[in-house]
């Protein structure tokens, strides 16, 4: 059975172009972030049914919990990334 995800609105995403005015912090775990879906060939982090929490999707980017905990707020209201 197939994930129930939102409407996805590609313009809503912000150019990745905008990456340079972030903290480098910020930058650094989006592009993590970024390299670690292209890697698994998806836009969501899930597996089957389950959401990864934080920690798996830390695990997944090669981040520390802390850090995408720390910086996961600004980068959602930013528009790069979202939660379910």
């Amino acid at each position: 059975m197939d994930p129930i995800l939102p409407d996805f609105d590609l313009s809503a995403v912000p150019s990745l172009r905008f990456l340079r005015s972030m903290r480098p912090e910020i930058r650094g775990v989006i592009e993590n972030l970024h390299d670690s879906l292209k890697e698994l060939r998806t836009s969501v982090f899930r597996c089957g049914e389950h959401v990864l929490s934080v920690e798996e999707i830390a695990r997944q980017a090669w981040l520390e919990a802390e850090v995408l905990t720390r910086t996961l707020p600004d980068i959602i209201t930013c528009g790069f990334m979202a939660r379910d």
